[in-house]
């Protein structure tokens, strides 16, 4: 091979273009999980110990009730979606809110933590039971909408359901309660004692049949319920299956049925539960023993919604 050829080969080598890099891998997707927003306006209040709490509240139609809703524990307000769009087509008023440490209710007082799953309880200090905080500061917030006191009632969810009775026990206005799988001691948020000074007003319990320790549970609550307010004011209503607000999605009828009890609870509620009233299995149809009692109320597992 002469010189020139081999130069002109070096040349042309030199001159050929690069490879094409290889097109970068586009990143993954991570599907997120579309949160449905609840009908109504976002509204923002704050609680007397100085927690910021965020909300969706609708204006009931004149004459008809308004509920303070309550989530469960680990949850936030748009748990209550289906119930809630079911209120609103019926003209029925509420305010869904996130609970303290929840959704977007995390602006906590200068040296507190601010997430749920980061509450300690202490004695003498628990911030589950300091929830009662928020649903004070509902009640005021929505009564400077114009809302009456014997119009504003409360409905709540797993530990939502604790601190509905323990606020509605000490406050005689309320007019009535919805509670959605109770139980007795949620974060050491009780309630036996709650039920029996809750007293002359109408309750309505929730619960399904596979969750088998709130079914327990809600049916001691119930028969406390029975000697507070009387066999006429205490219901319990029966679902086949799930927790809280998680009932709504296996039992597609089961918030018309509570809500037609809302609408008039002084009835019974419509297809009651076969067997929702009978007595949870104490022997004689009594309430529990002081010892069963304590066994019942020992601090209890986490159970989310």
């Amino acid at each position: 091979m002469t010189l020139p050829l081999v130069l002109v080969l070096a040349a042309s080598a030199l001159a050929a273009p690069a490879p094409a890099p290889a097109p970068a891998a586009k990143p993954a997707v991570v599907a997120k999980k579309r949160i449905r927003q609840l009908p109504g306006e976002e509204v923002q209040f704050q609680s007397r110990d100085g927690w910021t709490l965020t909300g969706t509240y609708r204006a009931a139609e004149a004459g008809k009730p308004t509920l303070v809703l309550l989530h469960g524990g680990s949850g936030r307000r748009q748990d209550w979606y289906s119930f809630a769009a079911k209120m609103a087509k019926r003209g029925l008023g509420f305010l869904a809110f996130d609970l303290r440490g929840h959704g977007q209710s995390q602006n906590a007082p200068e040296g507190q933590p601010a997430q749920w799953n980061k509450f300690v309880i202490n004695k003498g200090y628990n911030e589950w039971d300091n929830m009662r905080e928020d649903i004070a500061a509902a009640v005021l917030f929505v009564s400077t909408r114009g809302v009456a006191q014997e119009a504003l009632a409360l409905g709540g969810a797993d530990v939502g359901a604790n601190l509905a009775l323990k606020y509605a026990a000490v406050h005689p206005e309320v007019p009535f309660v919805v509670l959605l799988s109770p139980s007795l001691n949620y974060r050491e948020v009780l309630t036996p004692n709650a039920m029996r000074a809750y007293k002359n007003r109408p309750v309505l319990i929730v619960v399904a049949e596979d969750d088998k320790r709130f079914t327990t549970e809600a049916r001691i609550l119930f028969n406390f319920g029975k000697q507070s307010v009387g066999e006429e004011k205490a219901f319990l209503m029966e679902t086949p299956k799930a927790h809280g607000t998680k009932m709504f999605a296996y039992d597609k009828e089961l918030a018309d049925r509570i809500l037609d009890w809302v609408e008039d609870p002084t009835g019974l509620p419509a297809q009651e539960e076969e067997g929702a009233g009978e007595e949870p299995a104490q022997g004689s149809g009594e309430l529990p023993s002081e010892e069963a009692l304590d066994k019942a109320l020992k601090p209890s597992e986490d159970v989310s919604e």
